[in-house]
């Protein structure tokens, strides 16, 4: 058992959630719009299945906006010289994240590197296996731009968010990026280790399941 913090602070991909896995569900996540010169590629926010591609445009119109998809993103976009594709990442959340909703003597916040769009899907399956009120905060990559992990500045968010002090504050992560945005921001980290993961070979401290948390 690892001793207890008042605030902990999760990476989200490699740490909670597979979004790499070779078996497991299909989760299409991007339409990719391209032709000669230009590539666009627009996030789906729900879950859609291949026969979409196939329907005419006014029907594909339709299941869009049935989806809540903003056609304004790439309608423009959308001209008979355009390729369309989809890129499809197959993802499923760990087991152990059950755990989470056992810390509730503390805070906890995630802080991911990937953009809005993306996180939020896989936010959505976190939220099929633990209570969506477990997690305080969520930082994610578009909040800080240029300044992405390594870079400090999503964690030292996160300290002064809650007002406990980086003493007091542990991240949570899987790969040697999480370690040095967590050694400059000063916060103590902690890995975890996945058998599928890109876990440092010789990490300082480790667990192997969120289980050890509790």
């Amino acid at each position: 058992m690892f001793p207890h913090k008042q605030v902990y602070i999760f990476d989200l991909h490699g740490t909670l959630v597979n979004y790499k896995a070779k078996e497991c569900d299909q989760t299409i996540t991007f339409l990719i719009l391209k032709n000669e010169n230009c590539q666009v590629d627009v996030p789906l926010f729900q879950y859609v299945t291949d026969y979409f591609l196939h329907l005419p445009y006014i029907e594909r119109e339709h299941e869009l906006l049935k989806l809540g998809i903003p056609l304004k993103e790439f309608k423009q976009y959308w001209r008979k010289d355009w390729v369309k594709e989809i890129r499809r990442e197959y993802s499923f959340v760990y087991d152990d994240v059950v755990f989470l909703d056992k810390l509730d003597f503390a805070k906890k916040a995630i802080s991911t590197s990937a953009p809005k769009n993306l996180a939020k899907i896989h936010l959505n399956m976190l939220y099929q296996k633990i209570r969506q009120n477990s997690i305080d905060l969520i930082v994610f990559g578009d909040d800080f731009k240029n300044r992405r992990k390594p870079y400090p500045y999503s964690l030292i968010y996160c300290v002064n968010f809650f007002n406990k002090g980086v003493h007091q504050t542990v991240y949570v992560g899987d790969s040697d990026i999480d370690r040095k945005a967590s050694r400059n921001a000063c916060i103590e980290f902690l890995y975890i280790l996945r058998s599928d993961g890109q876990s440092s070979s010789n990490p300082d401290e480790y667990i192997t399941s969120l289980s050890d948390l509790v």
